[in-house]
């Protein structure tokens, strides 16, 4: 029996902002690093109790590698096991894409969110691609508002663009102003769904339906590549 996403979102919060018993940790979805630590060209690296991302890998370009390879930017835990890649040194983030280099030219700016690989693409009007990131979007299930949650697929543009400060209007419930969640640099694209940054990216999908970026990536997307009606895809869940 699957267990409700209730359960999954609760332990995400726990692992977040408390603390998660090795137990309760076998409970969670499969994080995208262990998914894949075990292939050709990774290897399995557990985390001990004390690490933390800067202690693990003082060198700053390799650690936000390692990040985007595992899909995550939450606070290392004792039972977690990432994925590292065997060859990195001189390794840039396009190196690690799992997208496609380029593509048929779309012939207009175009940004694809894949909720299987965890992660965003941006391609030039040419099919190149130029930028990609790790993405969170909407979970199975959303206890607080009991119904599924997951990002609606299929094809859309983007209607508008807000700055840092930008703020949900709807979580968590029942919030009103500062007490709602912070969604710097939001782009909607769908019935309030869109994309914007988060420091809370688990390495799986968790969100109540936005398209959850590393906060610098969703920067990014907004000054430098979005415009008022770029085109956006999002893929098929599975």
């Amino acid at each position: 029996m699957k267990i409700r996403e209730s359960v999954i979102i609760l332990l995400f919060f726990i692992i977040a902002f408390g603390t998660v018993t090795v137990a309760e940790a076998h409970k969670l979805p499969r994080m995208y690093g262990v998914r894949i630590c075990k292939n050709t060209g990774f290897h399995c690296l557990k985390i001990q109790k004390n690490d933390s991302w800067e202690t693990v890998f003082p060198n700053e370009i390799e650690r936000d590698l390692i990040r985007r390879i595992n899909r995550m930017n939450i606070k290392l835990k004792g039972w977690m096991t990432l994925a590292i890649p065997n060859e990195i040194a001189k390794k840039t983030r396009i190196d690690f894409s799992p997208f496609e280099k380029s593509i048929t030219p779309p012939n207009e700016k175009l940004i694809i969110f894949d909720p299987k690989l965890l992660a965003w693409a941006a391609y030039e009007t040419d099919g190149k691609l130029i930028n990609w990131g790790p993405a969170s979007g909407g979970a199975n299930w959303c206890d607080d508002i009991n119904r599924r949650c997951r990002t609606t697929t299929g094809v859309f543009k983007i209607l508008e663009k807000r700055g840092i400060d930008a703020r949900s209007s709807l979580y968590p419930i029942g919030c009103h102003g500062d007490s709602c969640a912070q969604i710097p640099w939001f782009m909607p694209f769908h019935n309030g769904m869109g994309f914007h940054g988060s420091n809370n990216l688990p390495g799986f999908n968790a969100s109540h339906g936005c398209v959850r970026l590393f906060t610098e990536d969703a920067k990014w997307l907004n000054q430098n590549f979005v415009k008022i009606g770029t085109k956006v895809i999002v893929k098929n869940y599975f």
